[in-house]
Formats: C-alpha cells, sequence, structure tokens
C-alpha cells in the first residue's frame, strides 16, 4: 500500500480482521470523576475517548504540549481525481484545534466522504489520524499489544500503524452502521519504534459513505 503523503495542515507527519472486544472497555486508564482520563497505565500505549470530551490522544511518552496526539485529516487523489471528507459542523481554526468542534458535535469524529478515481487509475484516499512520536518499544521483553477501537462506518476501512522507512502495518474494520468495538493483537512491537495511527478509506472505484471514531485504546503485556 502506497505510504500516506505527509501534507502540511491535514495530515501527519499483514492484514487482520478485528474481533470483539472484551467487556471491560477502559482497561489501562485512570479516569477522574467526570469521565476524563486523569492518566495513563503503566501498560497503556495509547488512549482516547470522546464521550469524556477529550480533544486530542493521550500518548504515553509523549508530550501532551506537542504535536503527538492531535487529531488531523487528510485527502489524496491524482489530478481530475476526487477525495474529499464533508464535515458536518466548521473546523477549529488552528492546527491543534481543527476537529474539536467535530468531537463536540458527534461525540467522536465523524464525517461523510466521497471518492472519485482519475484517468490513471490511482486509488483515492481520504483518512484521519494523529501523531504517536514519542512512543516505542523498547524493551528486551517480548511485547504482544492489543488494539481496540469504538466506531461506526458504512464502508469498510484500514487503521494503519505507521512505523516509518516504508513500514506499515494495517488492519482492517468491517462496515458496521451501529458503533461497535473491535481488537486486533500484535505482537512483533520489541525494539519498534511507531510514528503515526491514521484510519483510511480508499477505493479503486468510486465511492462515499460516513464514519464516526468515537474511541481508541492501545495496551500492552510482556510474554512469559
Amino acid at each position: 500500500m502506497k505510504k500516506i503523503t505527509k501534507l502540511s495542515l491535514v495530515a501527519f507527519a499483514a492484514m487482520n480482521v478485528f474481533t470483539a472486544c472484551s467487556s471491560d472497555k477502559s482497561a489501562g486508564v485512570t479516569e477522574e470523576a467526570d469521565g476524563r482520563f486523569d492518566s495513563l497505565n503503566a501498560n497503556t500505549l495509547l488512549a482516547w475517548s470522546a464521550s469524556a470530551k477529550q480533544y486530542r490522544v493521550a500518548v504515553s511518552g509523549a508530550e501532551q504540549s506537542g504535536s503527538a496526539g492531535v487529531w488531523r485529516y487528510f485527502e489524496e487523489a491524482g489530478e481530475g481525481g476526487i477525495a474529499e471528507i464533508s464535515w458536518p459542523v466548521s473546523l477549529g481554526s488552528t492546527e491543534e484545534t481543527l476537529l474539536n468542534p467535530v468531537i463536540d458535535h458527534c461525540q467522536g469524529i465523524c464525517g461523510e466522504f466521497r471518492l472519485k478515481t482519475d484517468s490513471s487509475g490511482e486509488e483515492p484516499r481520504v483518512g484521519i489520524g494523529f501523531s504517536i512520536e514519542g512512543l516505542n518499544f523498547s524493551s528486551q521483553d517480548e511485547v504482544q499489544t492489543k488494539l481496540c477501537v469504538e466506531y461506526s462506518s458504512s464502508a469498510a476501512l484500514k487503521i494503519v500503524i505507521d512505523f516509518g522507512d516504508d513500514d506499515e502495518f494495517a488492519l482492517k474494520l468491517r462496515a458496521s452502521e451501529e458503533m461497535r468495538e473491535r481488537c486486533s493483537v500484535y505482537s512483533r512491537m520489541n525494539g519498534s519504534v511507531a510514528e503515526s495511527i491514521y484510519f483510511v478509506f480508499e477505493s479503486d472505484k468510486d465511492s462515499e459513505g460516513s464514519f464516526n471514531i468515537s474511541k481508541i485504546n492501545w495496551v500492552k503485556e510482556v510474554l512469559q
């Protein structure tokens, strides 16, 4: 899969099908009484919940004053093609607050996308995501991780973990008109340094649809 182009504002610097998560949807996260995340537990890599009024993803090891965890979006199409996301409300005025109004309005990040191929056949694509700069897996132990996402979408999509140097790991999310949570286990993490995570819609034919991403949680455990 062609890597996402790193755009200035709206972008960010083996295939498995998700399985149903356990009933414990807050594992690894400490919450305050008002529902806001207070801190990440030792084994939580990142966590975000729109219902907890979080505007950025909490990323383990990252400076929360930096760019890590800030939601952004991208639109990519060849000449003559179309790749666009329509938002339900006006976007924020700065890079850090770009999708905040959407999160408030949707209790998640929701929108409608439209993809139209060009004469070259290049696949158009759109997506949302965030940097996870500062997150690494330098432990000498073999680490297994579980990535869980709560979402709804009228079309199938991919969640891509970008490790840089043309190395990506893509997880497939099936279409679901109802909000649901899906998880996948990934073990090849020892010594890896991840750069970003993004949700991608792409197609080799004209398509359109809607989506809402409301929660993401990534935890790790040392294999015995």
